[in-house]
């Protein structure tokens, strides 16, 4: 379905388990949901979806890829559940319109630039400790050009210049 501009909705069946490399790029989706059963989204599946507002990721998925939401440019929130494990290089960068983040207590590696050039993030959420989010590996510049936010953890938050 890649570059299918015209493709504005499509329901996934909840057989599909893989997302495949650049499924959905560059195409005219406006809301997404990952359906339940689905573990993987691969690298740009749905990189430059510009107009893509409303995604929904089920838990059980357990890798976001490199790209994979790049460059949607009308996404202003994502909640990533607790079954992810890794969100892979620059998952989200240039995501102008995403102001708030929440992710999963399980998350063990966020890739590099993942949220590079999102220039409206304020709120990131984290549904662990202060201890656990400083303890997930964070590859170089994983926030580059994030403007000013907050990680709001369990226990308390952590501006960035301490993440």
């Amino acid at each position: 379905f890649s570059g299918c501009k015209s493709l504005t909705s499509f329901k996934i069946p909840e057989s599909v388990i893989y997302i495949f490399l650049g499924a959905f790029s560059e195409c005219g989706l406006t809301s997404i949901t990952i359906p339940y059963g689905v573990r993987y989204i691969d690298r740009c599946a749905f990189d430059g979806c510009h107009d893509l507002k409303s995604l929904a990721i089920s838990d059980t998925v357990t890798y976001i890829g490199s790209c994979a939401f790049a460059n949607c440019k009308s996404l202003t929130t994502v909640v990533i559940p607790d079954s992810v494990k890794k969100i892979d290089d620059e998952a989200f960068s240039s995501c102008w319109s995403l102001t708030s983040i929440t992710i999963g207590k399980n998350v063990e590696m966020i890739g590099e630039h993942v949220f590079s050039w999102c220039g409206s993030l304020s709120t990131i959420n984290y549904r662990g400790t202060k201890e656990k989010w400083n303890s997930i590996r964070k590859k170089l510049n994983w926030d580059n050009i994030a403007r000013s936010y907050i990680i709001h953890c369990t226990d308390g938050d952590i501006p960035k210049n301490e993440s």
